[in-house]
């Protein structure tokens, strides 16, 4: 039952940053809507225990079937993460969207969207279980560059500048779709 539904969760790491930021470089205000999660529920069906990767040759598991546990494992972890990402930028956005120029409110939304998104690329980075996964899985090497794509997110916050935001954003919004397309598939 555990394994369905976390596969489940998989499929909730799919809201996107919404909006590109103006083509004016004075001030990075992004047009855009909040988007929402998209949640899936999956029908529960029992399932067997997975063994850890050290019960698995004790057991005589074939160390795919771990892998695949595992693997269920990391991507039901991440949607936490993502949507996090997602939330904390989109609500910058809706803020820096609704002003003119650099106001009180707008120094406020970059605060509390920096203080949400700080900790998220190291835990991308570190999420339990993928260091698991065989080298040769995706999300072995999606997930770092998405944690950098984040770190491009963050840095680029307090620049103001359209250029360096919009290419960051784009660039998590693609390295999103590649793990969601990972872990549900």
């Amino acid at each position: 039952m555990g394994a369905l539904l976390v596969v489940g969760a998989g499929a909730a790491c799919t809201s996107q940053v919404d909006g590109e930021a103006k083509p004016d470089p004075a001030l990075a205000v992004a047009r855009g809507t909040t988007s929402a999660t998209a949640t899936t529920t999956t029908t529960a069906r029992p399932t067997t225990t997975r063994p850890t990767s050290t019960a698995a040759s004790a057991t005589g598991v074939p160390p795919t079937v771990v892998a695949v546990g595992d693997r269920l494992v990391v991507c039901g972890r991440i949607p936490q993460l993502t949507n996090a990402a997602t939330k904390a930028v989109n609500d910058f956005l809706t803020v820096a969207n609704a002003g003119k120029g650099v106001t009180p409110e707008l120094v406020a939304a970059e605060t509390a969207a920096l203080d949400k998104l700080g900790p998220l690329p190291q835990q991308l980075r570190t999420v339990p279980g993928v260091e698991r996964l065989p080298a040769t899985d995706l999300l072995t090497t999606e997930l770092p560059l998405m944690a950098t794509s984040l770190d491009a997110v963050i840095a680029a916050i307090p620049q103001r500048m359209s250029a360096p935001f919009n290419a960051a954003k784009n660039d998590y919004n693609a390295h999103l779709d590649k793990i969601k397309t990972s872990c549900t598939s």
